[in-house]
């Protein structure tokens, strides 16, 4: 496989505003697959593509707030995007909701 190339092509489906090829471009990012590990992109093209309802990009956005990684820690944001993706059927976000507690804060994911 060529990652490089994939990742391109995401890039340029991305950049024409395809919520898929966002979400796939960020998990390019996050994982260093086909281009250089770059949180604060992952995090970008997750929103971008979160912003169009993608369930898997709300849910990984989400993930990364309560982390903190590629942006500032922002566990409001990153429970209010679980709910949306937990609304449209997406089984962790669901599962991580259950799971978190307020008196135990994000300990969960960490």
């Amino acid at each position: 496989r060529d990652l490089a190339r994939a990742a391109d092509l995401y890039k340029q489906a991305a950049e024409q505003g395809l919520a898929a090829a966002q979400y796939n471009l960020a998990v390019c990012y996050h994982r260093a697959q086909g281009v250089e590990r770059d949180l604060a992109q992952a995090t970008g093209w997750y929103s971008r593509s979160a912003a169009q309802r993608n369930a898997k990009a709300q849910y990984n956005l989400a993930v990364c707030l309560l982390k903190g990684e590629g942006q500032t820690r922002d566990v409001e944001g990153g429970v209010e995007l679980l709910r949306r993706a937990a609304e449209q059927g997406h089984a962790e976000a669901a599962s991580v909701l259950a799971k978190l507690q307020p008196s135990e804060g994000l300990q969960t994911l960490d």
